[in-house]
């Protein structure tokens, strides 16, 4: 059976591959970590990379969905990561495209909006 290769077995399998030890140990000095993006461009590459590797991981492990032989990680851990890692963006964009809809239709009370945003201010320069 052809084997697939995603990032999650490239990552659990790093160490097996080069036939080394795979005991952990603590170790106080960093020696690894993610290089901070230079740019807005290069930030969007990592976040479109982050995603693309967290679905591919999730998908390829779907059996462990809400499935209580996993005891903790199938039945909190990856609901979690599944409803608000890997759903979150298309929530969230799903989130402005209703509120640009909601001003577009006038649904949007605007004087509503302003006024409560003035007794908001308000209140919290009361309680300072």
């Amino acid at each position: 059976m052809e084997r697939i290769w995603t990032l999650f077995s490239a990552s659990t399998n790093s160490f097996a591959n080069r036939g080394e030890n795979t005991g952990l140990c603590s170790c106080p000095i960093r020696f690894a970590g993610p290089k901070p993006p230079k740019t807005w461009r290069d930030l969007a590459k990592q976040r479109d990379r982050w995603q693309r590797g967290l679905i591919e991981t999730l998908t390829s492990n779907l059996s462990m969905l809400l499935n209580p032989r996993y005891g903790v990680i199938g039945m909190v851990g990856m609901p979690y990561f599944f409803l608000f890692e890997m759903l979150g963006p298309v929530i969230e964009l799903s989130g402005y495209v209703a509120v640009v809809l909601t001003f577009i239709l006038g649904i949007v009370n605007i004087r509503f909006l302003y006024f409560g945003w003035r007794s908001l201010s308000f209140t919290r320069l009361l309680f300072q």
